[in-house]
């Protein structure tokens, strides 16, 4: 029973972070028959590849509990409050079709070169 059950848990766990990541990256996969497309053709590519390379197992209930994870995540981050709460902490942009930048940068210092010092050598 052990096996049986963490399969289970690792095919709805492996790819929940596409979820995540893939309206955040690009913005059409918002949408969510756009969204739900693209995960099904990865996932049918990943079966695919494990078929082809005799690596893994093959298995139809690999596409459909890695659909349920993935789409179980990027519908409970469309519930209104916890959007919210996400723009709260600036994990989500405050307007629709911003980029999302979670953490800004450290501006790079210039390192002088020997062009910008005024010195030539010749």
């Amino acid at each position: 029973m052990e096996i049986p059950l963490s399969n289970l848990v690792g095919n709805m766990l492996l790819f929940m972070p596409m979820a995540v990541f893939l309206p955040c990256l690009f913005r059409p996969m918002r949408k969510f028959w756009l969204f739900l497309l693209t995960v099904t053709l990865v996932f049918v590519a990943v079966e695919a590849l494990q078929l082809l390379l005799a690596c893994g197992s093959c298995d139809v209930d690999d596409v459909l509990l890695n659909l349920f994870g993935t789409l179980s995540v990027f519908g409970i981050l469309k519930i209104p409050a916890l959007q919210r709460l996400l723009k709260k902490l600036y994990l989500l942009p405050e307007e629709p079709d911003a980029p999302v930048v979670a953490v800004p940068l450290p501006e790079a210092e210039q390192v002088p070169t020997a062009e910008s010092d005024g010195s030539q050598s010749r």
